[in-house]
């Protein structure tokens, strides 16, 4: 295999343990503030949210895309990091509710298709653009 193909593929992998790690650790810590600190679910959500978008793009940067840290700007990548991040989390809902709505689809289905189709998108965009 190429090596660049086998490169590709070696950062795909890494940004899905990012996003499962991501995911695992959002439930837990929502229900640890939740039920052992007192917090509002909305606000224990909230803080999540903030703490696992920081730690995503230091473990994408440093780690995922770890060969092209030096000479990249931080403070770029983190905005565009942002932003995509931002617009996907609308794109996903808009493509939920339209495919739910209009294909009468099954909630479930659709959410996985959803998902998945926005992980393999962004971790292309995050290639090509964010993290070069």
């Amino acid at each position: 295999m190429a090596p660049e193909i086998q490169l590709l593929l070696s950062r795909f992998g890494r940004l899905g343990v990012v996003a499962v790690t991501s995911f695992l650790t959002n439930v837990l810590l929502t229900i640890l503030l939740t039920e052992f600190f007192g917090l509002p679910p909305e606000r224990s959500f909230a803080l999540v949210l903030v703490l696992i978008f920081a730690a995503n793009f230091i473990a994408t940067r440093h780690w995922v895309f770890s060969d092209r840290v030096a000479g990249s700007n931080a403070w770029s990548q983190l905005l565009k990091c942002a932003a995509v991040s931002a617009s996907f989390r609308v794109l996903e809902w808009v493509a939920f509710y339209v495919l739910l709505d209009y294909l009468d689809l099954h909630y479930a289905l659709t959410l996985v298709g959803v998902l998945c189709l926005s992980f393999v998108t962004k971790s292309l965009i995050y290639e090509r653009y964010v993290f070069r």
